[in-house]
C-alpha cells in the first residue's frame, strides 16, 4: 500500500454511552495498535485487547476499536500506532522475491518513522536557532529542581523546594526586619521631638521657678549645693539650703533616680533620642521569630549558583548528593561518560567501552567459561566468531536475549546463541551465549554439537557498560 503523511494517534472524549471509536490511520495488524485509558486526573492506563476492547475492520484503511466497558464523561480514549521496531522480512540471498515484500518493508519503515515523529513531537527541544548540543543532565533527585550549571553547558540538580521556600521566608523576614528598623527610627525621631519640647518646658519652668522664688524669698543655688534640701528658716520668713546631716533628717530620696512605674531609668530621660546616643536597635540583626539569623540572608545561595563552592571547584565539575550532603565530582577526561558506580550510590566518569578477544577449544565439552579483564559490568556485548575461512558469525547479547547472523555459503540468522561456530559442512559445531553479566566481564555457556578435532575458535567482542 502507499503511505501518505497522516497522524498516528487519535483521541476521543467519552460521554458515558459511546463504545465504538474509529482508527483514523493505517496499520498492518492488531498488534500495531495501543489503546490508552486517560482518567480525568490525567492518570494513564494501557488497556489490553480482549480484556478491555476488541479491534475490527480493514486495518489497511482504518478500522475501529470497541471497548468492553462504557466510560463516563471526563475519561479520554487514546488510540496510538505502536509498531514493534523490527524488520522481519527475509530477502533470500541470490534468490527471488516479490515487489510486495519490498513494498511492505518500505511501508512498515515509513509507518515507524511516522510513529517516531509523533513521539519526538512531544519531546522537549531547543528552538531551531539554538546552537546548544550535547547537553547532559544529572540523575534526577526527588523534590529538587533542575537548573543550568555555572558554566552554562549542562543541567544539574539544584535546591529542593523546601530550601527555596525557606529562602523566600528568610527574605520576607529580612524585609520585615527592615520595616521594623524604619519604624524604630521613626520612634527615635518622635522621642527627639519630645525631648526638645521637654527642654523648652524645663526652661519655662526654671524661669517660673526663679520668679516664684523671688516672690517667696528662695535662696539662690550655688556651686556645692548638690544633694541639699530646702528648709524653712527658724523665723519662718524664708528658706535656706541644708545638707541632710545639717537638717538632722534621715530622709533618703536617692531612689528618685531609680526606675519609674514602667521600669525606665529616669536618669535616661535627659539624653533620650535627642542625640540618638541612647537609641539601641542592634537586636534587629539578631534572630527572627523562626530562630534564623536575619543577617545571614545575604549569604544564602544565589539563584544562579554563582557563589556555590565545594572544595577545589573547576569548570566542568558536577555536583550530586552523597552521604546526605552536596558533593563535587571533578570533570572527567575528554570523551568519558558519566555512569553510576558499581555500588549504585554516586556517579563516576569512565570510557564505558572495552574491545577484547578470547578463544574456545572446539573439542571442549559443553560448559561455562568466565571472561574477565573488561573493567566493568557490561550491559550489552557484540561478538564476532569464526574458525575457518568458510563462515563467521556476528552476535548481540545482553545476558537475557541473544541473537546472531551467520555468513557462510548462505546467510541466515537465529536466536539460539550469540557465538556460533559451524563445521565445514555448515552444521553446528559449538554455540555459546552469555549466562551472566559479571562485575569485571561476563560468563559464557557453551553447547558442543560436533567436535572439531584440533581446532580453536577465536571470538572478538565489544563490551558496553
Amino acid at each position: 500500500m502507499t503511505v501518505l503523511a497522516e497522524d498516528t494517534r487519535v483521541s476521543y472524549a467519552c460521554n458515558g454511552s459511546t463504545t465504538e471509536f474509529s482508527i483514523t490511520f493505517k496499520c498492518f495488524s492488531k498488534d500495531d495498535i495501543k489503546v490508552v485509558h486517560v482518567a480525568s486526573d490525567g492518570t494513564e492506563t494501557v488497556l489490553t485487547e480482549t480484556t478491555h476492547y476488541s479491534i475490527s475492520g480493514n486495518l489497511a484503511t482504518g478500522g475501529k476499536v470497541t471497548t468492553v466497558s462504557t466510560y463516563a464523561s471526563g475519561v479520554t480514549i487514546l488510540i496510538m500506532l505502536d509498531i514493534s521496531l523490527d524488520q522481519e522480512t527475509d530477502l533470500p540471498y541470490g534468490g527471488s522475491y516479490t515487489s510486495v515484500s519490498v513494498e511492505t518493508m518500505a511501508d512498515k519503515l515509513t509507518k515507524i518513522c511516522q510513529q517516531l515523529s509523533e513521539k519526538i513531537g512531544r519531546e522537549i527541544k531547543f528552538k531551531a536557532s539554538s546552537t546548544e548540543t550535547d547537553i547532559e543532565i544529572d540523575d534526577l533527585v526527588a523534590n529538587k529542581v533542575l537548573i543550568v550549571n555555572s558554566t552554562g553547558d549542562g543541567l544539574e540538580m539544584g535546591a529542593t523546594a523546601t530550601e527555596i521556600s525557606s529562602a523566600q521566608t528568610y527574605a520576607e523576614a529580612a524585609s520585615a526586619a527592615q520595616t521594623n528598623a524604619e519604624t524604630a527610627q521613626g520612634f527615635s525621631e518622635d522621642a527627639k521631638d519630645l525631648a526638645q519640647a521637654a527642654q523648652v518646658l524645663a526652661s519655662a519652668s526654671a524661669d517660673a521657678a526663679a520668679a516664684s522664688a523671688a516672690g517667696v524669698n528662695l535662696p539662690s543655688i550655688e556651686e556645692g549645693d548638690a544633694n541639699k534640701i530646702l528648709q524653712v528658716l527658724d523665723d519662718e520668713t524664708g528658706y535656706e539650703l541644708k545638707t541632710l546631716a545639717d537638717a538632722g533628717a534621715a530622709a533618703d530620696i536617692t531612689s528618685m533616680t531609680g526606675l519609674d512605674d514602667g521600669g525606665i531609668p529616669l536618669a535616661k530621660v535627659d539624653g533620650a533620642a535627642a542625640s540618638g546616643a541612647n537609641a539601641d536597635i542592634t537586636s534587629m540583626t539578631g534572630l527572627d521569630d523562626g530562630g534564623i539569623p536575619v543577617a545571614k540572608v545575604a549569604d544564602a545561595m544565589k539563584d544562579d549558583g554563582s557563589n556555590l563552592a565545594i572544595g577545589a571547584d573547576a569548570d566542568g565539575d558536577t555536583y550530586h548528593r552523597s552521604g546526605g550532603v552536596l558533593a563535587r565530582l571533578a570533570k572527567g577526561a575528554a570523551n568519558f561518560k558519566m555512569f553510576m558506580n558499581a555500588a549504585g550510590t554516586v556517579p563516576e566518569w569512565a570510557a564505558g567501552i572495552k574491545i577484547g578477544s578470547f578463544t574456545r577449544d572446539l573439542t571442549a565439552a559443553s560448559g561455562d567459561a568466565s571472561i574477565t579483564g573488561v573493567g566493568f559490568k557490561p550491559s550489552n556485548v557484540i561478538f564476532i566468531s569464526g574458525w575457518n575461512n568458510n563462515s563467521f558469525a556476528v552476535g548481540f547479547d545482553n545476558g537475557a536475549s541473544a541473537v546472531h547472523g551467520v555468513v557462510a555459503s548462505s546467510c541466515f540468522h537465529g536466536t539460539v546463541a550469540s557465538i556460533r561456530f559451524l563445521t565445514s559442512a555448515n552444521t553446528d559445531a559449538t554455540n555459546g551465549k552469555i549466562k551472566s553479566l559479571d562485575s569485571d566481564g561476563f560468563t559464557v555457556t557453551y553447547t558442543l554439537s560436533n567436535s572439531q578435532s584440533g581446532q580453536t575458535g577465536t571470538i572478538y567482542y565489544i563490551a558496553f557498560r
